[in-house]
């Protein structure tokens, strides 16, 4: 996966990320987020937004992980409460080679699936200890 791709993929990750802690933290200042990214060889790119209460605390994780078996990329994304307890899984792709083009799908599925469950992710973090 070359850096322009990992960029284009990031920076819409990233929007949508923004537009959720807005939808979340609209009523609330009470919420510390994190938004972030990380890369190596197996995962050309791991993207996340958490929330919690405080650093200590549970939360509640948004991520994304582009994974690089022998040269075949998967796109996986989920919805995980404080346990590690799956909420919802997103949408994900198996493609032999990485191109915006063929991303561009996936991120549509991908942008329906945050909308679909923002109320759900509110909620979770709503009820943070």
């Amino acid at each position: 996966m070359n850096e322009n791709l990992t960029q284009f993929l990031w920076l819409r990750l990233r929007s949508l990320f923004v537009s959720l802690v807005e939808y979340v933290c609209n009523s609330s200042n009470e919420f510390i987020h994190d938004i972030g990214k990380s890369s190596n060889t197996a995962f050309p790119l791991r993207a996340y937004l958490t929330f919690m209460k405080d650093r200590n605390g549970d939360e509640i994780s948004i991520t994304v992980d582009v994974i690089n078996r022998n040269g075949v990329y998967f796109v996986e994304a989920d919805i995980c409460d404080g346990n590690d307890v799956i909420v919802a899984e997103g949408p994900t792709a198996q493609m032999a080679e990485l191109t915006e083009k063929d991303l561009t799908p996936w991120l549509e599925d991908y942008e329906a699936f945050l909308e679909s469950n923002q109320s759900v992710v509110k909620e979770k973090t709503m009820a943070l200890e």
